[in-house]
């Protein structure tokens, strides 16, 4: 059962609809269609040899929310009227925020209409989103609405009573960095999703692969590569970040202030890497230099539908 949808408006202005209180904001919505799972489209091929059809690939389209509001004369409604052409201009960007009784769940999409029925004898409205993305993201706030995974801890190394011995070289030491070369990711999400992989090096480091262990999936970033677009290898203070992330793919490296798109030094048999619904194994290697690297991994987590 839907709770509650807020809107927030291309400036940032916010209105949240109750539907079980609508004379909050003299908007009543009687009906959201389009937030069930979206429709695939399913390619085949036909061969004049074999019966039915070969699978080639399967491709989901956008989406279209479309909301039908009565209107209420609280105080009148005309300026309800106007209310919705404020949190609902057409062709500008909104994002809808949708709350149920197990998740919190966030699209955006483009105004495409805003029809009001003005002679009618009970007020009306029917509000149509396009949403060029078909999934929900968890709109749960810090780590409730990501997931993330280290490939590295910190372990207490600090005791009292303590001391140090040398006038002139650190003997404490606070904590240990431990690293773990693969690790297992449960992914809550409906639908496989891209990451974002980020890459800090503390020292020189070689060619670096993550990949699935499972899958054999992998992604191989060139040192030499590297070397040769900014004049140096991996190197210490160096951070990467790939992202895999449906039309947001990318490769960056930022030193000293500067960022830098380094994704021609992905090998050619890179694949994107992604998780899917359930548990994933993700590890890494790398030629050289595998003590200086701390890798971590964050991914939102996609919804078909409500």
């Amino acid at each position: 059962m839907i709770k509650s949808v807020t809107v927030i408006n291309y400036l940032g202005e916010s209105l949240k609809l109750v539907l079980s209180n609508p004379a909050e904001t003299g908007i009543k919505i009687t009906d959201i269609s389009g937030l069930g799972p979206p429709k695939a489209t399913i390619n085949t091929s036909k061969v004049s040899t074999v019966d039915g059809v070969i699978f080639n690939s399967a491709t989901v389209a956008g989406r279209n929310i479309v909301f039908s509001t009565e209107l209420l004369d609280l105080p009148t409604v005309e300026e309800v009227r106007i209310k919705t052409y404020k949190y609902f201009p057409i062709k500008r960007q909104v994002t809808l925020i949708f709350e149920t009784e197990t998740r919190l769940a966030a699209i955006t999409g483009f105004v495409e209409s805003n029809a009001p029925a003005l002679f009618a004898e009970d007020p009306t409205t029917q509000i149509s989103v396009v949403c060029e993305d078909a999934y929900f993201y968890d709109a749960h706030e810090g780590d409730d609405g990501i997931v993330r995974t280290d490939f590295y801890s910190t372990l207490p190394n600090f005791e009292f009573p303590f001391s140090n011995e040398s006038l002139t070289d650190n003997m404490i030491e606070f904590g240990i960095i431990e690293r773990k070369l693969d690790r297992e990711i449960l992914y809550p999400g409906e639908t496989e999703v891209g990451m974002t992989i980020t890459i800090e090096a503390d020292g020189a480091v070689g060619d670096v692969v993550i990949y699935n262990p499972d899958s054999n999936d992998a992604m191989r970033l060139s040192s030499t590569k590297i070397r040769t677009m900014t004049g140096s290898g991996i190197s210490a203070g160096d951070v990467i970040t790939i992202t895999t992330m449906r039309g947001n793919k990318k490769v960056t490296l930022f030193r000293n202030g500067r960022t830098t798109n380094i994704r021609n030094a992905l090998d050619r048999t890179s694949v994107w890497l992604q998780l899917v619904k359930g548990l994933n194994r993700l590890a890494y290697s790398a030629s050289s230099g595998i003590p200086n690297l701390q890798i971590s991994i964050e991914s939102k987590i996609l919804y078909e539908g409500l």
